[in-house]
């Protein structure tokens, strides 16, 4: 059996999760309501995908991945209309928000409707069917660009020029830095372009979405130092966890043995990550104290 479905099923639980959870701290709040959805677009993706995966029946990989496609369409308008709810200035880029949901209601229906904008099962890669760029597709490239740059120059100019509190100083840093990890899950385009490596896009999109429900659930956020040390363990950690065992069945072919191995590294991953995470807040601590 093929396990490339594996690390997308396990980030769409988290994903979800964690939306939910953050969604469950404030349900009033309109920036909750907009990472949930976020959540729930980035499962559509993750999910499908990987059901996708699991197979070779291409009528239910057209389904699956026209699932998929969905939620990524949509993904980059939410991070977006969440950034601009966050800074409170929906009322300087209502317009903009709105056209950007009207655009990307285009491509679905491009999507769902014709091939312009991908061809569904268009390659077949050593992981499964993936979606082949079509003629509209860098269009949808160049718009996504756009709201990226639109983000990231919101996340820069508060933090150099806005008047922001200490709290929202820290979340801002915060989602900053995991709005950076989260661009880079723009590498799975590159297989709508030919380009054969297996997607990893679903790996920074957790990162994400942990450092966003962190910053969401938590009143008082740590220093972006410790942030920046626990995310880098944490990918330590799992690209050894993770990364072994799927060598080791991609060499062999025994995924069976394999999985074997993943699940006896996933038992002990947690302890590790703690243990180093640990240690290494405690020299930070050493450190603020020996400069007081």
């Amino acid at each position: 059996m093929k396990l490339y479905f594996l690390p997308n099923f396990i980030g769409s639980i988290v994903v979800l999760f964690l939306g939910g959870l953050s969604f469950l701290k404030n349900r009033k709040l309109l920036e909750n309501k907009l990472f949930f959805l976020f959540s729930i677009c980035c499962f559509l993706w993750l999910f499908f995908y990987g059901l996708n995966y699991f197979h070779s029946d291409q009528n239910l990989s057209e389904y699956y991945l026209k699932i998929g496609y969905t939620g990524v369409i949509f993904i980059t308008i939410l991070i977006y209309h969440f950034t601009v709810i966050f800074f409170g200035i929906f009322h300087r880029e209502k317009k903009l928000v709105i056209s950007s949901y009207i655009i990307g209601f285009l491509f679905l229906i491009s999507l769902w409707f014709s091939s312009l904008f991908v061809d569904i099962c268009g390659y077949k890669y050593f992981w499964g069917y993936y979606p082949k760029a079509s003629v509209l597709h860098p269009l949808y490239m160049s718009f996504v660009s756009f709201l990226i740059f639109r983000t990231t120059y919101f996340y820069y100019y508060f933090l150099k020029y806005g008047k922001l509190s200490l709290l929202k100083s820290h979340q801002t840093k915060y989602l900053f830095l995991g709005f950076g990890i989260f661009v880079l899950a723009g590498l799975d385009f590159l297989q709508n372009y030919g380009v054969e490596f297996y997607p990893i896009g679903f790996f920074f999109v957790l990162l994400y979405t942990l450092l966003t429900s962190y910053a969401i659930i938590k009143h008082r956020l740590l220093d972006i130092r410790i942030a920046i040390t626990r995310v880098t363990i944490f990918i330590v950690v799992y690209f050894f966890v993770l990364g072994i065992p799927f060598l080791i069945g991609y060499i062999s072919k025994s995924w069976l043995f394999s999985t074997s191995i993943a699940i006896v590294f996933a038992s002990f991953g947690p302890f590790i990550y703690d243990k180093l995470r640990r240690q290494t807040e405690r020299l930070f601590l050493i450190e603020q104290i020996k400069y007081q």
